[in-house]
């Protein structure tokens, strides 16, 4: 009995520190293991649900590295067809991506259609996407585009030569889709 009630105050502490590191931004190397040890243990909440969105958006949005394990527990929970957040799945479809090496796991591939699914709908088009045409039911109408995409602030307005609005798709993503030929020129100036 006191073994179980050690073990139970040390998750909780553990959960506690968990917390506190998430408030403070702690980097995923300093938050990876805690993580880890959390989840394994059962341990689901608030703070688990922050951590996976936060490690998602800091991928997919700001190219930064994360905690891969993380993506492990969005595809587990895209096999259960649990809700997830745009950018938890748009952080997962991006990660398997750009991971064309590796085969995508069979059991993710009717969660990763139907994320596809949902980004043809909103007109999200990401050049990753274009990766998992071998293995997902990839629309062919985004193999014939380029799709610039640009990286801002929420709510910014970006134009493209004084006349073409790009499209915002979720947090500061803004990207236009076009067809450009061999013997088209596309400058690109910042």
């Amino acid at each position: 009995m006191a073994e179980e009630l050690n073990a139970e105050l040390e998750l909780k502490r553990k959960e506690e520190l968990f917390s506190r590191l998430l408030y403070a931004k702690a980097s995923y190397k300093e938050t990876e293991k805690l993580f880890k040890e959390l989840t394994d243990a059962g341990v689901r909440g608030l703070s688990i649900d922050a951590y996976i969105a936060y490690q998602s958006f800091l991928y997919f949005v700001k190219n930064e590295l994360c905690d891969t394990y993380v993506f492990n527990f969005i595809g587990n929970a895209l096999k259960q067809n649990k809700d997830l957040l745009m950018v938890e799945k748009l952080a997962f479809l991006k990660y398997v991506g750009t991971k064309a090496a590796d085969p995508l796991d069979k059991e993710y591939i009717p969660a990763c259609n139907r994320i596809i699914d949902e980004c043809v709908m909103k007109r999200y088009y990401f050049n990753f996407l274009s990766n998992l045409q071998d293995c997902l039911n990839t629309p062919s109408m985004l193999f014939d585009k380029t799709i610039i995409e640009y990286h801002g602030s929420t709510a910014s307005h970006v134009l493209i030569n004084d006349e073409i609005n790009m499209q915002e798709t979720i947090y500061g993503i803004f990207i236009y889709p076009l067809v450009i030929f061999a013997e088209d020129k596309f400058d690109y100036k910042k």
